[in-house]
């Protein structure tokens, strides 16, 4: 048996078990959470959805997080972010990912390549800010955007996508952030303060900018007038 051999034969035993004790660090996670009573009844990909509890986690982790501090959700392409827009994947640009993304743009796609080298689905929660946000990798090599690889992971990602927009707590948020937001006419029971004070809120979460919330303030006092 030539060193070759040996070494390809050593290789695949070291792949192999590393498979085998990913699954079992995977089990050991979601035997865990089982016991803390998560019962996800949503599951695309690596995301679990316990719509219940409105709990949610990814596989292979044994913690979870809540949808409602969830702040925001994109699509990673090529280092390109796309972000749902009625349920289709749009290009973004300017702005931040946070709330107030800039302008949504273009077709699902903004780059005439014919290959990418990745593409990820990045989960940001109010915890994220100053680290690093949640992330499901779906491609780490390069490939071709005409190959079944790359349409199957683009329609997972837009799934993920899709069902953390639907379920989140950070959809309202991002309506309230659109910058052609039209306030609605405030009940006489509700007072300029407490306007300003649910926008603040916002502000302070990251879900609209300083510049979006100086808009709406002057919006707000201009009603009150």
């Amino acid at each position: 048996m030539s060193v070759i051999t040996i070494v390809i034969i050593v290789i695949a035993v070291m792949f192999f078990a590393f498979l085998l004790y990913g699954a079992f660090l995977n089990a050991k996670a979601a035997e865990k959470l089982k016991e803390e009573g998560f019962a996800p009844n949503i599951t695309i990909g690596r995301l679990q959805i316990d719509e219940r509890s409105r709990l949610w986690t990814l596989s292979g982790l044994s913690v979870t997080y809540s949808l409602d501090d969830i702040v925001d959700c994109a699509v990673i392409e090529d280092g390109v972010s796309y972000k749902s827009d009625h349920g289709v994947l749009r290009a973004v640009v300017g702005g931040t990912l946070f709330g107030a993304v800039g302008a949504v743009v273009g077709a699902s796609t903004a780059s005439s390549s014919e290959y990418i080298n990745s593409m990820e689905v990045a989960i940001w929660t109010k915890d994220a800010f100053q680290n690093r946000p949640s992330k499901i990798s779906l491609i780490n090599t390069r490939t071709s955007k005409n190959s079944m690889t790359y349409k199957m992971s683009k329609e997972n990602a837009e799934s993920i996508v899709n069902i953390i927009d639907k379920y989140s707590g950070f959809s309202e948020r991002k309506k309230a952030a659109e910058k052609n937001v039209t306030l609605p006419q405030a009940p006489a029971q509700v007072s300029k303060a407490d306007d300003l004070g649910k926008y603040k809120k916002l502000l302070d979460e990251g879900a609209i900018t300083e510049e979006e919330y100086s808009k709406i303030k002057e919006k707000i006092l201009s009603e009150y007038i």
